[in-house]
């Protein structure tokens, strides 16, 4: 019966050390997958960002790229500060402002480029009719 009572108590605490060996590698697996998608969904945050002073944004004009560019600062600092699951949240909506933001400014541009050209087109009519009436 002791050898029985021994052998129980190895037997838990071996399945006691393989189960926190279990839960620890889960944890460090899950951290993992947390950067690897952080620096992913980073770099298309980056990108978006980037396009958008490509075509034209500026922080000044466009207060949703204002907030993606603030918001990923502060996935930065998260990162610096090793939580991972915060600095991708951020990044991720920055992500999505800068998105916004880029279609606000490609809309807005547009409507410009529609606005000359009905002016143009006005312009025209204008010219015909007068060359009608001569």
């Amino acid at each position: 019966t002791s050898r029985r009572i021994a052998f129980g108590e190895v037997f838990f605490k071996v399945a006691a050390v393989t189960t926190d060996g279990i839960t620890e590698f889960s944890k460090a697996l899950e951290e993992f997958e947390d950067v690897f998608e952080l620096c992913r969904v980073e770099n298309f945050a980056v990108s978006e960002i980037f396009d958008l002073h490509f075509v034209g944004a500026n922080a000044d004009e466009s207060p949703e790229l204002k907030l993606a560019e603030d918001k990923f600062t502060q996935a930065k600092a998260d990162m610096a500060e090793q939580s991972f699951k915060d600095a991708r949240m951020q990044a991720e909506q920055a992500e999505l402002d800068a998105r916004l933001a880029e279609a606000k400014v490609l809309t807005r541009k547009s409507q410009e480029q529609l606005n000359v050209l009905n002016t143009r087109i006005t312009r025209l009519r204008k010219q015909l009719q007068l060359g009608d009436a001569q």
